[in-house]
C-alpha cells in the first residue's frame, strides 16, 4: 500500500525485513470458538461452557501447560527475618550470632546513654 502512511517501531520493521516480510507461523494448539461451529478434524474439546468451547490439538502439550505453576516466594529469603532477631525474648535457632554493641560497651564500663540518645 504505497499510498498509506505506515508507522511503527524501527525494530519491528527491521524484524520483518530480516525475516522475509513475515514471521514463521507458530504451531497453534488452542482454539476458542463458539459452540455453534463444528469441531475441526484432529482437535479435541477440553472445555465446553456457556456458548463457547476450548479445543486443543495436542493433549500432551495441554497437560504440560496445566502442570506449570508460577514461581512463588521468590524474595522470601531476602525479606525473611528470624523471630529471634525481631523479638529479643525468642531464642535463635540455627541463626547468626547477634552481638549487642550497647551491651558489650556497658560490660566494658562505657556509659552508653549519650550514644543511644544521639542515635534516637
Amino acid at each position: 500500500m504505497p499510498e498509506a502512511a505506515l508507522g511503527g517501531s524501527e525494530l519491528v520493521w527491521n524484524y520483518y525485513i530480516q525475516h522475509g516480510g513475515r514471521p514463521e507461523p507458530a504451531e497453534v494448539n488452542y482454539i476458542l470458538q463458539p459452540d455453534t461451529l463444528p469441531v475441526p478434524e484432529g482437535w479435541e474439546v477440553v472445555i465446553d461452557s456457556l456458548d463457547a468451547r476450548v479445543l486443543v490439538r495436542s493433549d500432551s502439550i495441554w497437560r504440560h501447560h496445566l502442570s506449570l505453576r508460577p514461581r512463588t516466594r521468590t524474595l522470601e529469603g531476602i525479606y525473611g527475618v528470624p523471630r529471634g532477631i525481631l523479638f529479643a525474648s525468642e531464642s535463635l535457632e540455627d541463626g547468626p550470632t547477634i552481638i549487642s554493641v550497647p551491651a558489650v560497651l556497658e560490660r566494658l564500663g562505657v556509659d552508653t546513654a549519650p550514644l543511644i540518645e544521639r542515635f534516637r
